[in-house]
């Protein structure tokens, strides 16, 4: 997963408590399950990694009982293999009864690559929890307040100007999202902010971050929200989730066709709505 947009809003009358927009940019040739029910978890609804040796995992998810979380990595010149893979650190939390913040204080005694996650749930008087937290340059998980937030491979609403210039289209739609359907916002997001490829380079902030790892040409793509034209790597999947005044969640993800993302026009649509059924997974 490459960047995440994410408002929450739980003032009374709000439309939607919940919009969250993510694209995840990743290798082609990594095998990957397009979102459906898990195998093992009926409850969950979430896109599978079946790459070898680190299978099972997922970057986005939701539960029926109003759950969700999503994981990016961190960009880095390079990753110590002898660090825990990523990937199982969303299923987790979404197959257990345990509340975002007190699954996010459990991470910090792990030893995994660099990540950031978001965990977030409806909880029993309605509301949006949402915590986040980061192995690479945060202390302590943090519980977010109503507010847009971009999470991306670098820090919590970086200054990297792909985030930046995505922040403000994704902004834009949100001030208009009362007066959209959840299909008509869906298709919004899907089209206006997370097919943007409109190239922010050169951003020196994310040269300095990559440390030498990515060239001019690679970075040129890399410098937008979604990425195209690279090849073997790029944007494989894009996912919106809406949670509606109601409590009723919309899910969406657009999934290029194949298990390994070969052919870059044929996209898959995945959609499931349901009302959530909130339980009270809070700390006693």
């Amino acid at each position: 997963m490459c960047i995440v947009f994410i408002h929450c809003n739980n003032d009374v009358g709000a439309k939607y408590k919940l919009i969250m927009a993510a694209n995840r940019d990743e290798y082609m040739s990594r095998p990957t399950k397009s979102a459906d029910t898990h195998p093992d978890f009926s409850h969950i609804i979430c896109g599978i990694d079946m790459e070898s040796g680190v299978e099972g995992g997922t970057w986005l998810g939701v539960t029926k009982s109003g759950k969700f979380s999503a994981l990016t990595n961190v960009l880095t010149g390079s990753q110590d293999p002898s660090k825990l893979p990523r990937g199982k650190l969303v299923i987790n939390y979404l197959k257990e009864e345990v509340d975002p913040m007190d699954y996010l204080n459990l991470l910090q005694d792990k030893q995994h690559r660099q990540f950031n996650m978001l965990a977030g749930k409806i909880d029993s008087c309605g509301k949006i929890c949402l915590g986040y937290y980061s192995n690479w340059d945060d202390k302590n998980p943090r519980l977010l307040t109503d507010k847009t937030n971009v999470v991306a491979c670098t820090t919590l609403n970086g200054d990297w100007k792909k985030i930046e210039h995505g922040r403000k289209t994704f902004d834009k739609i949100i001030e208009n999202s009362h007066a959209m359907s959840p299909n008509d916002l869906t298709n919004c997001l899907l089209e206006s902010l997370l097919s943007d490829t409109t190239s922010l380079y050169p951003d020196e902030i994310v040269r300095k971050q990559c440390n030498g790892a990515l060239d001019d040409t690679i970075l040129e793509k890399y410098c937008s929200v979604m990425i195209s034209g690279l090849g073997l790597y790029g944007t494989r999947v894009q996912t919106v989730v809406l949670i509606d005044e109601n409590n009723q969640l919309h899910f969406t993800e657009m999934a290029l066709n194949g298990s390994d993302g070969a052919d870059e026009t044929a996209w898959l649509k995945s959609s499931y709505t349901f009302t959530v059924k909130v339980t009270d997974t809070s700390s006693s």
